[in-house]
């Protein structure tokens, strides 16, 4: 029964041992009611130190959860002694758990990053190729720089291959469009002498053998070769007629030819009806070689003028078929002007293009631009009236006796604070009523003042209050007397402006710079703000980084930049002039490069810090050692990363080559490297 009641009670209360609870049992004398209660009590008690002691150990191991803390108690009886052992093993594994999955967590994203870089830069190198080789379709140079897996060396040399063979299919084809021109030209020329040999034979009844003779004799002139056939063929026309008409003399023939425009039927007519009419041709004879000569111009102009339309209009469309021929042979020399002027560049191009702006970097860095919102307005012309009027004239002449003094306080206040001016005659005369003080920017003249107020009469001291210029600045007070632009006295330089206090101190141990500001006097400045710039950059607008020159910590942290230069903190408003530059800060450094050959790869080992790759386009060539122009690259590739390895593939030809580092679209040499020798293959 005992046994039962033990077994029982044991299965109620699982977190007591079983002696614990056969000891209980017989205490209560058996009594299982009894021995429940007092069981329970016991159990809650051991529950509660329990739980206190998970708390106690929770406190000290905060980065273990609870079931994990509760675990190891129990394993070691609740003991915290011997349980701190085994609590701080498991909070070591569970910290380097941790670690590794945030170390696997980083190197993910620097993965990603790198595969984004390689992206962008597979990119870029795409453009580039695209410009270059403008000539190509891009579709062909994105499918042959895909087919060498992004390797613009084999892209280069086969797009190199592909623009030689378009070349020589060019000058292949002008060629033959030469000859076919000239075997065109042949045939237009054949066919209009054609023309004019047909024309001489048609209007004059010439052979074809007497056409061409006279227009041999003429250099196919057909005004001149018309006239000539013409004189050839007086002696065969007036011997024909001889023959039928031998009573008459050879003038009178001839005078006959003429009268009938050389017509030897109509000739023959006229000379029958003149058989009779001698006494005729002794009265022309005197006259007949003017009007033979006469009547041959006139014949030949009269043939002629319709020879000449009929080969106008002949020449007219050839020359159309001309000018459309030249039109389409002009455009296609354009084309090869422009396509010879692309491989031309091919040799006058930095590899990678032109550099991003520095608003394109930011944006893709993420930097946030500065915080202007406006230029500070120049200067304006004033519109208040001058306080010279000639129409006055003076009230007497200028005394160069005339002394005073000028004293300004404040002289550095800012932008509209009062400024107070106590002017005093030290020369024993008294003020005009012409007697009056302006202030000017102290590089401009006396008529260029920005306000002025009147002194008043017969006075020896006195002072004025003016509001300070709106503009940042040097200025000065002016004292002119007796209406003239001619001054007395200048008092000392007035700086309009916040004054403030820059310093910058660099941190070699953690890489910051800090840059300490405090303002000296001036208004409030809710929007200034602090630029780091390198100590020759002359342009505000290209800061390296900037931040808020909050108005409760006159203090800022930056990066230290990796270039080694000279650089300067400057404080800024509320636009890109400057109130003040800090300190130089020097941060050295220098860039390295080594060559090496092994596996049948050539190894560039790089550690750049003269130039950003991510800013700069950085590029390593490949060159014959004895190679003096930078443009004749043997193998090249960008750089990513300040410090990297870049591995090209051997050159074919044998030689002794090195590297050498560009950037900043130029070929101005940074760095080279050792030389290597490769031998023939």
């Amino acid at each position: 029964m005992s046994q039962y009641l033990t077994k029982n009670l044991q299965q109620q209360f699982p977190d007591l041992s079983q002696s614990t609870v056969h000891d209980v049992l017989e205490g209560c004398n058996n009594d299982a009611n009894a021995a429940r209660k007092t069981l329970s009590d016991m159990n809650d008690q051991e529950k509660r130190e329990q739980e206190a002691k998970i708390r106690e150990v929770s406190g000290m191991f905060d980065k273990l959860k609870i079931k994990d803390v509760k675990k190891v108690l129990e394993a070691n009886k609740w003991n915290i002694e011997t349980s701190l052992v085994d609590l701080f093993n498991l909070s070591e594994k569970k910290a380097d758990r941790r670690g590794k999955k945030e170390r696997q967590l980083a190197e993910q994203k620097r993965q990603e990053e790198l595969k984004e870089q390689r992206r962008l830069q597979t990119l870029e190198q795409t453009e580039n190729l695209k410009k270059l080789f403008i000539g190509i379709p891009h579709e062909t140079v994105q499918r042959i720089l895909d087919s060498h897996e992004g390797d613009t060396d084999e892209t280069t040399t086969e797009l190199l291959q592909i623009v030689a063979a378009q070349e020589e299919e060019k000058r292949k084809k002008a060629d033959k469009e030469r000859r076919d021109a000239e075997e065109r030209n042949k045939r237009e020329q054949e066919e209009l002498n054609r023309l004019k040999i047909q024309a001489l034979c048609d209007k004059q009844g010439a052979t074809h053998a007497e056409a061409i003779e006279s227009l041999n004799a003429t250099e196919w002139d057909i005004k001149k070769a018309l006239t000539h056939l013409i004189e050839n063929q007086i002696p065969r026309k007036t011997l024909e007629l001889q023959k039928a008409f031998p009573t008459f003399s050879v003038d009178t023939i001839r005078e006959a030819l003429l009268d009938n425009n050389w017509d030897v039927v109509k000739s023959a007519e006229a000379l029958g009806k003149m058989k009779n009419k001698e006494e005729q041709r002794k009265q022309e004879e005197s006259s007949w070689n003017q009007r033979m000569q006469q009547n041959i111009l006139a014949s030949s102009v009269l043939i002629g003028k319709k020879v000449d339309e009929d080969i106008k209009e002949a020449q007219h469309t050839i020359r159309e078929d001309q000018k459309a021929e030249q039109d389409h042979m002009m455009t296609e020399f354009r084309k090869q002007i422009e396509d010879l002027i692309a491989a031309q560049a091919r040799f006058g191009v930095v590899p990678g293009g032109a550099p991003p702006l520095i608003r394109q970097i930011d944006e893709i860095v993420g930097k946030k631009p500065a915080p202007v919102q406006e230029v500070q307005p120049e200067l304006e012309a004033p519109k208040i009236e001058a306080p010279v009027r000639s129409e006055m004239g003076e009230t007497k002449p200028f005394d160069s006796s005339f002394t005073v003094t000028l004293t300004v306080n404040p002289e550095k206040p800012d932008v509209g604070n009062p400024i107070t001016v106590d002017w005093n005659i030290t020369s024993g005369q008294v003020s005009t009523s012409y007697d009056w003080i302006g202030i000017f920017p102290v590089d401009k003249t006396n008529k260029q003042y920005l306000t002025y107020q009147w002194i008043g009469k017969d006075k020896k001291s006195g002072a004025l209050t003016f509001n300070a210029p709106k503009n940042y600045g040097t200025y000065e007070f002016r004292f002119f007397s007796n209406n003239t632009y001619n001054h007395v006295q200048k008092s000392s330089k007035v700086v309009v402006g916040p004054q403030v206090d820059l310093k910058a101190e660099l941190d070699d141990k953690t890489g910051k710079i800090s840059v300490k500001w405090v303002k000296l006097s001036g208004n409030d400045c809710p929007s200034a703000w602090v630029g780091l710039y390198e100590k020759s950059q002359a342009d505000n607008n290209k800061y390296i980084t900037w931040e808020y020159a909050k108005q409760s910590d006159n203090t800022i942290v930056f990066d230290a930049p990796i270039k080694p230069t000279l650089y300067e903190a400057r404080f800024f408003t509320n636009s890109y002039s400057d109130i003040t530059r800090s300190n130089s800060i020097s941060i050295q450094g220098e860039d390295s490069i080594s060559a090496s050959v092994e596996n049948g790869l050539i190894t560039i080992k790089l550690n750049i810090v003269t130039v950003d790759p991510a800013y700069s386009n950085a590029w390593i060539g490949l060159y014959f050692t004895n190679q003096t122009d930078n443009r004749q690259w043997r193998r090249y590739k960008y750089v990513a990363d300040r410090c990297s390895n870049i591995q090209f593939k051997l050159p074919n030809t044998a030689g002794e080559y090195e590297a050498r580092l560009f950037a900043n679209r130029t070929y101005d040499l940074l760095l080279r490297s050792n030389n290597f020798v490769l031998p023939s293959k």
